[in-house]
């Protein structure tokens, strides 16, 4: 169902999905997590993906830490279906990581709202996010992508040292005991 265009009035449910939507789209944290209730529950599924249920301040850090692989926010397509306190969304993501890899996923949020906990009841909040994904690109991608990064990491510490002369705590001091030591052994 490509082209969706979402209704110029929609529900209070389906406008809170929307906006999450587009925040994850945007990296835009805070309006992302505006959207979410305290009580939110994250899970990423299917269960072979072995990943924990997150609450609201886990999940911040996650989506922190995706972030921080990606230059910059990847489009995706959004259809949205929504059945009374559920909302669905279904996306695609294609971008490219900070080490140049190419990142491809198709995923699908089942997210249910409730009102507000801590704020106006009026308004809609995101209780549960259920998402599905493309379970081998996660399982294949990040992993790797953690390592290319963490090997890249490594390369700009070794080269700043090489460039700082080869600056090394126990080397240098090593050299100090040597000028300061008079042993007629010398």
């Amino acid at each position: 169902m490509s082209g969706w265009t979402p209704p110029d009035s929609p529900s209070p449910n389906l406008a809170t999905a929307l906006a999450w939507m587009k925040a994850l789209e945007e990296w835009d944290e805070a309006t992302h997590f505006a959207t979410c209730d305290e009580t939110l529950e994250h899970r990423i599924l299917p269960k072979s993906l072995m990943r924990p249920v997150l609450n609201k301040n886990h999940y911040l850090s996650y989506f922190r830490g995706l972030a921080e692989m990606f230059a910059a926010p990847a489009g995706s397509s959004t259809q949205n279906a929504k059945v009374r306190l559920f909302t669905t969304c279904v996306a695609s993501v294609k971008g490219e990581s900070l080490t140049g890899e190419l990142y491809e996923n198709e995923y699908m949020y089942v997210l249910r709202l409730i009102s507000s906990t801590t704020g106006n009841p009026e308004e809609r909040k995101i209780q549960s996010v259920k998402e599905f994904c493309d379970s081998y690109a996660s399982k294949t991608f990040f992993p790797a992508e953690r390592k290319r990064v963490a090997e890249a990491k490594a390369k700009r510490e070794a080269k700043a040292r090489e460039a700082m002369g080869g600056y090394s705590g126990s080397s240098n001091r090593r050299s100090r005991q040597e000028r300061h030591d008079t042993s007629p052994s010398r």
